[in-house]
């Protein structure tokens, strides 16, 4: 039912059903196209209305916790993955004497209301850190995982000081804090401006370094020291923390964290290196390690406009002795990037290309890509999805809502006034977007977007203002 066909550019809606599920005896709420399969929501003509799904609970510090699993999901960890080529990601034109495929959007409008989407996600965590990591168990795959970084099992506490409400613990007299939330990314999305407002909250405080990159391009073994000195180990990104720690030790209501911008989409590329095949033979991802090491994070992802991401990336990693490039330049690294992906997916195969990482910039606004990764592994009740055009729009009603997500006091108004005096972070003067760009840029992010959009259940995600 539906299928793959000769467009290049979206994955249409199938166009009808056969077998039991098209004899009549039930309504077909929705199809949907995906890589490898169809899918049809459906239910029995007689029922009133749908059953809510239930939302996945973590497990229960040694026993394995049953693997846990995503809808929609087609990335997994582990050994060899089906190879998905390029034209699997393009829809069958509909057969002769069929009906014309339905719209690929949801009913669901665009809202436009930027903080409409929040109250649903930010919610307080319900249990301690310390109560959280007591309970862990570690997952059937752990011994894989910690093959990708003995240091960190090695260096991890049996428990963390119940008094705080960081992960913390007492080592050698002095007290030692790792971050309690991470900011994923997406980079060029708006994550240091969104990491530095929310660090003027009074009970949060902050690390040495605000992205380290510890996961993604901190060796195992280590071979410098990278952005953790002195070694590029565990013990090194610890002590990133100490600072933090020592103001902790003296309010034991605050918290730190981190934000490296590209730990989203490193997720199933980068493992402790630039080369996950390295020490990583059973494929372990950065999201399935942060799992099994700080099953308690919360974790907080932004995404933009990925034409504008693209945009923003192109001119911020340009070469500074360079004349500013023009937006023919643009335009044409953008018709160079598109056809190189083209080339390599059709190869290759989609997975192959993603894991690749190259043309990088153009990947990483495939969000939808590097999703499944992380909702696979942690609860959605630790992850908070915003979207920087709402985030511009709605700062405020933001912050608050990140803040409750963290389990952190509303600020005081003279508080927010210090949070509201911050100026805009990483702002570029740059060159305009020719239209055709701009219209080839959506065109080509449009079926990501589009899949993305379905995953979250907000059609915000689509980009269709």
């Amino acid at each position: 039912m539906g299928g793959i066909g000769p467009s290049t550019e979206e994955i249409r809606r199938p166009t009808r059903v056969s077998g039991p599920l098209g004899n009549g005896e039930y309504e077909i709420l929705d199809l949907q196209a995906g890589y490898q399969h169809s899918m049809a929501i459906v239910r029995p003509r007689e029922a009133a209305s749908a059953p809510a799904l239930p939302v996945a609970q973590p497990g229960p510090q040694h026993r394995p916790e049953p693997p846990r699993s995503f809808a929609w999901g087609r990335r997994r960890s582990g050994p060899a993955q089906h190879r998905r080529r390029y034209s699997d990601l393009l829809p069958r034109a509909a057969a002769p004497g069929t009906a014309a495929p339905a719209s690929t959007e949801s009913a669901t409008p665009v809202t436009t209301d930027p903080s409409s989407y929040l109250s649903g996600q930010a919610k307080p965590p319900t249990k301690s850190v310390a109560e959280q990591w007591s309970a862990w168990r570690w997952t059937q795959r752990h011994s894989a995982i910690a093959g990708t970084a003995p240091d960190v099992f090695s260096g991890l506490p049996k428990e963390f000081d119940p008094a705080y409400r960081n992960p913390c613990w007492r080592e050698g007299g002095s007290l030692r804090c790792i971050p309690y939330f991470h900011i994923l990314g997406v980079s060029k999305c708006g994550t240091t401006d969104l990491y530095h407002r929310v660090a003027k909250h009074p009970e949060l405080v902050e690390s040495a370094n605000k992205g380290p990159h510890f996961w993604d391009e901190c060796q195992w073994p280590p071979s410098g020291a990278c952005t953790v000195p002195p070694s590029g180990d565990w013990q090194g990104y610890i002590a990133l923390f100490d600072r933090a720690a020592s103001q902790i030790s003296l309010h034991r209501d605050l918290v730190t964290g981190e934000a490296s911008s590209n730990t989203f989409t490193a997720s199933g590329v980068y493992l402790r290196g630039h080369d996950p095949k390295r020490n990583n033979p059973e494929g372990v991802t950065i999201a399935e390690l942060l799992r099994e090491a700080q099953p308690y994070l919360r974790l907080i992802v932004i995404f933009r406009n990925p034409v504008d991401r693209y945009f923003s990336a192109f001119h911020y990693y340009r070469d500074r002795r360079a004349a500013p490039p023009s937006a023919a330049d643009f335009h044409q690294r953008a018709v160079s990037d598109i056809a190189e992906w083209e080339s390599c997916a059709e190869k290759h195969g989609a997975q192959a290309c993603i894991t690749r990482f190259h043309p990088q910039q153009l990947i990483k606004g495939m969000y939808v890509e590097f999703l499944d990764d992380w909702v696979k592994h942690f609860p959605r009740e630790q992850l908070l999805f915003l979207r920087n055009e709402d985030y511009a729009a709605a700062t405020k009603e933001h912050l608050t809502a990140v803040f409750s997500f963290l389990g952190l006091r509303e600020p005081a108004e003279s508080e927010w006034a210090s949070i509201n005096s911050l100026p805009k972070r990483n702002q570029q003067e740059k060159d305009g977007m020719l239209p055709e760009t701009r219209a080839m840029l959506e065109k080509f992010y449009k079926p990501f977007n589009n899949r993305l959009a379905d995953a979250l259940n907000d059609n915000r995600f689509t980009w269709k203002e």
